[in-house]
């Protein structure tokens, strides 16, 4: 009771629910259904206004073992089905959280490795295309040197006739 004090005084919504939930599993001990129920439902209430499921979930299952205490079998089953119902819808989120990280990270190493096969394709195509050029430059070179080997021969080859003729 004291920790409760202490939450509602500096307004800690989150605090104040778990608070009123302890208490009231200690107020069942002591037999003490009424002020625990209060605390129960007012727990719920918190919970649901600021979306804290888990302790949403857990005020619904101790108000169920309340009602079970007190033999009220019917609101314990009512309270116990929503206990369920809110865990079963927890542990959905989780998993649908779990399945689309899941699919993010395959995503993205898919990607990954289409980058690096296109990487890999381009660096195979700069290869063939410098072998390509250093081909073409290699074929136009030599066949200017021969060209230019052919020019000289020819130029000797006159030179020659012409000197014979002298």
């Amino acid at each position: 009771t004291k920790a409760l004090k202490i939450r509602e005084q500096i307004g800690d919504r989150i605090g104040i629910a778990v608070s009123s939930i302890n208490v009231g599993a200690n107020l069942i001990i002591e037999k003490n259904y009424k002020d625990a129920e209060k605390l129960f439902l007012r727990a719920i209430d918190i919970t649901k206004e600021i979306g804290a499921k888990n302790t949403e979930k857990e005020a619904y299952n101790s108000i169920s073992e309340l009602y079970f205490a007190s033999k009220d079998f019917e609101k314990a089953y009512h309270f116990y089905k929503k206990f369920t119902m809110l865990k079963d819808s927890i542990l959905n989120e989780s998993t649908s959280k779990q399945v689309a990280e899941m699919e993010t990270k395959y995503d993205t190493e898919k990607k990954q490795r289409e980058i690096e096969v296109l990487t890999e394709k381009n660096k195979v195509q700069e290869l063939s295309a410098n072998r390509q050029n250093i081909i073409t430059w290699s074929i136009g070179g030599i066949s200017f040197l021969i060209v230019l080997f052919a020019l000289l021969m020819w130029n000797r080859f006159l030179i020659t006739k012409k000197q014979k003729k002298i």
